[in-house]
């Protein structure tokens, strides 16, 4: 059972909403720490890889949740971006708002798929990778250009589901899924 200061606070926002989930986790007082379900260590791997300055200090609670039980070593790359100079503690959520639409077909995918990112008032590029369910990235970092159809080679991959993440230049990241068969 979490703490009822947890079930009373509405979350608004996706960095509340995570907050929220991971304190469920965190402070349940039913079972010992380090005893998590496969479904609790899964979300904790997922938000392990997020944005932090996307999901706030969810991502970096989830990091030292897995820490004992999980050797993997989480990033995302926007924290890469070093010019951004940007602060989880600082950053105000509606400063960015996306304004591009992503499609990726085919999904499922055999050998490749296509990923389009439409924007109106953008050019240049945006950048991809895909990660397995774990949070390990599976394909590296690389670049796409808006409004151009960018083909993705995943023969490599085996059959199963992937997460692709979609960084625009501002920041935000778009995750979706992608389903790879053979």
């Amino acid at each position: 059972m979490s703490y009822s200061i947890n079930n009373a606070s509405a979350a608004n926002t996706l960095t509340e909403q995570s907050l929220k989930i991971l304190n469920n986790i965190a402070f349940r007082a039913d079972t010992v720490a380090l005893a998590y379900t496969s479904s609790e260590i899964s979300w904790l791997q997922f938000m392990a890889a997020q944005c932090p300055y996307e999901y706030g200090p969810a991502v970096f609670m989830a990091r030292v949740m897995l820490a004992p039980i999980d050797t993997t070593v989480y990033f995302n790359m926007c924290e890469l971006e070093s010019e951004n100079n940007k602060s989880a503690e600082t950053i105000n959520e509606n400063v960015y708002e996306s304004d591009i639409e992503v499609s990726v077909f085919p999904n499922p995918a055999n050998d490749e798929f296509q990923i389009y990112a439409e924007s109106t008032s953008r050019g240049g590029s945006y950048c991809y990778y895909i990660t397995d369910l774990s949070g390990t990235v599976v394909q590296q970092l690389s670049k796409g250009k808006y409004n151009a159809v960018e083909q993705v080679e995943v023969s490599h991959l085996s059959p199963g589901v992937y997460i692709l993440c979609v960084i625009e230049e501002s920041g935000l990241t778009h995750n979706y899924r992608l389903t790879v068969i053979k």
